[in-house]
Formats: C-alpha cells, sequence, structure tokens
C-alpha cells in the first residue's frame, strides 16, 4: 500500500480525475448560455469568432477523453492551450 501512495501513477490518476470531473461543467455551462460573450475577446486579439466553438472540445470532450485515459496527450494539449489562452487573456 505505501508503494501505491509513493507512485508518480497514482497522482497523475488524481489530477486526471479532478480535471475530468470539474472541466466539463464550464462546457456544459457554455452550451447552454452560449458563447457570445467570447466574440469580442477573440476580435480584440484578431482572431475570428468561429474558433470560440473549439472550447466545447476543449471543455468538454477533451476532459472526458483525460478521464477514461483515451489518448492522453492530445486532450492534455488541448487543456494546456485552454488554460493558457485564459491566463494571459485576462
Amino acid at each position: 500500500m505505501s508503494n501505491f501512495l509513493k507512485s508518480n501513477d497514482t497522482g497523475i490518476l488524481i489530477i486526471r480525475i479532478a480535471v475530468g470531473v470539474l472541466l466539463p461543467f464550464h462546457g456544459i455551462s457554455k452550451l447552454i448560455n452560449g458563447i457570445g460573450w467570447m466574440d469580442k475577446l477573440l476580435n480584440e486579439f484578431g482572431i475570428p469568432s468561429f474558433v470560440g466553438y473549439g472550447v466545447f472540445i476543449g471543455e468538454i470532450i477533451a476532459p472526458i477523453c483525460l478521464l477514461i485515459g483515451f489518448r492522453t496527450l492530445l486532450p492534455g494539449l488541448s487543456l494546456q492551450s485552454i488554460c493558457l489562452w485564459q491566463f494571459f487573456s485576462y
């Protein structure tokens, strides 16, 4: 049991579960309320508005893939790009 708690895999599993459970709620909120508020923000940076729909992939599909362990590199990169965008855009 002590080897299990000291393993890197345990920490990675806890992070995958936390992100996979919590982040889809943000995506579902955007799915219900729409992403119209994002148009102004994207246009300020010179990015077309349709790019905002990529947030559904990054906040709904990617966490679910991360949670079940399906191709974790691509969902991880998607989540990283969303987090970096939010960090530097505000």
